[in-house]
């Protein structure tokens, strides 16, 4: 990870501005860090959910058992896709 330093505006003026956008970007990682956890822990649970069944496959429901495993599948490529197209994933 990079870290940019940057350095405080000397005019008060600007001073006031500069921390309020620091802020305002430390709170917007933030809650983008705190919903890329929220969607990996829910499509851990979902595998844990199918690992869990594949065992003992319930034979009676097996076609909404295989449409759950295909949904899963359907919402880990496009998360996986945002992820990798998101420009605030991007490393240099």
């Amino acid at each position: 990870m990079t870290t940019v330093t940057v350095d405080r505006p000397k005019d008060e003026y600007e001073n006031v501005h500069w921390e309020m956008i620091c802020r305002m970007y430390a709170s917007e990682v933030s809650l983008m860090f705190m919903r890329t956890v929220l969607v990996h822990n829910v499509l851990k649970m979902a595998c844990n959910s199918i690992l869990m069944h594949l065992e003992n496959p319930p034979m009676d429901d097996l076609p909404n058992f295989l449409g759950y495993c295909q949904t899963w599948v359907s919402l880990l490529e496009v998360h996986h896709t945002s992820e990798v197209c998101s420009p605030n994933t991007q490393r240099k």
